[in-house]
């Protein structure tokens, strides 16, 4: 709910239009030749971008302001990671 409430229209104010959410599956696991190691609940998002240019003219912009709103999320959220990938 905090991320759909809070983070979605932020994505939005600032023209990231391609999001794409993803869940841990918390399910117990009916295939047991492959083991699946799942401690925790995990929320993934990915953003695209048109050019490498419109992503850096907007992460800065984009933390500082999320930056505002880490006290309601450090309730829910461990760690944070980011990785950006770029077409080779």
């Amino acid at each position: 709910d905090l991320f759909n409430q809070t983070y979605i229209p932020l994505y939005h104010s600032y023209g990231i239009d391609n999001i794409s959410l993803w869940v841990s599956e918390m399910s117990l696991n009916d295939f047991p030749k492959l083991p699946v190691y799942q401690p925790e609940h995990l929320l993934v998002v990915i953003t695209g971008y048109n050019s490498r240019a419109k992503y850096e003219s907007l992460v800065d912009r984009f933390n500082y302001t999320e930056g505002k709103l880490i006290g309601k999320r450090d309730k829910l959220v461990q760690s944070k990671n980011s990785l950006v990938l770029y077409p080779v």
